[in-house]
């Protein structure tokens, strides 16, 4: 008989709502520049302020994590790892903070995009382009190109969005606590520009244990053969 870990039980339990959720309400196809009104209704509601990275959460606690911030006379900037000219991660490297006006947000990202990286939305299970790639590669920030997990750390969770056991570098990555919910979760966000990224649970497989569940809209994907593409200046400085 074949043994089920009771986490994978409850993991399946979630699932068919999730399921049911998605065949419901189909998939958003996005990227499409927003109209006056889509700017005007995509407003977040939180008391969070991505725009301006002035981040609290609703309890007014300062966020927590792996990421580390620093200012300086030319603004605040924050300690990462980059990929250099050669297409190899290097660091700890000092970083310029991304800073913009939601406008500027909107007008970069496009309304789906912006709904989940500066609103803190979350697309549809099962709707990520980049749920069953299975191309050997780095996944970057789509607001930034901070380089935020490898294809060597993905995994099927099952959930229905693209899941992760652990971030390319722990740098990259800060946390802080969610409780919009009646369950506080643990958010993650883009150490660099503050985007909105998912959550990490505790239900991953080894060796971390770890699931770090992402919205696509939140990544771009660079095959491996061209992760010099994403040489980064602050490898340079």
């Amino acid at each position: 008989m074949k043994k089920i870990d009771h986490r994978s039980a409850a993991r399946s339990r979630f699932l068919l709502p999730v399921v049911a959720l998605g065949l419901v309400l189909g998939c958003s196809t996005g990227g499409d520049k927003p109209s006056a009104a889509d700017v005007s209704a995509a407003d977040p509601t939180t008391t969070m302020t991505k725009d301006s990275n002035a981040r609290t959460d609703s309890s007014g606690t300062q966020p927590t994590g792996t990421g580390s911030s620093d200012a300086t006379a030319d603004g605040p900037r924050v300690s990462v790892r980059v990929f250099d000219r050669s297409g190899q991660l290097v660091g700890p490297v000092s970083s310029p903070k991304v800073e913009k006006t939601r406008e500027e947000w909107i007008a970069q990202l496009g309304l789906e995009r912006f709904k989940i990286l500066r609103a803190e939305g979350t697309e549809r299970p099962f709707c990520g382009t980049l749920l069953d790639n299975k191309l050997e590669g780095v996944y970057t920030c789509a607001g930034c190109d901070l380089p935020l997990f490898t294809s060597a750390s993905k995994f099927d969770s099952g959930t229905g969005w693209p899941s992760f056991f652990q971030p390319i570098a722990p740098e990259n990555i800060t946390e802080h606590t969610d409780t919009k919910l009646f369950v506080p979760r643990t958010e993650i966000e883009c150490t660099r520009c503050g985007g909105h990224l998912g959550h990490v649970f505790t239900d991953g497989p080894k060796p971390t244990g770890l699931r770090y569940c992402l919205n696509s809209e939140a990544l771009f994907f660079t095959e491996l053969a061209d992760t010099a593409e994403l040489a980064d200046p602050a490898a340079d400085a």
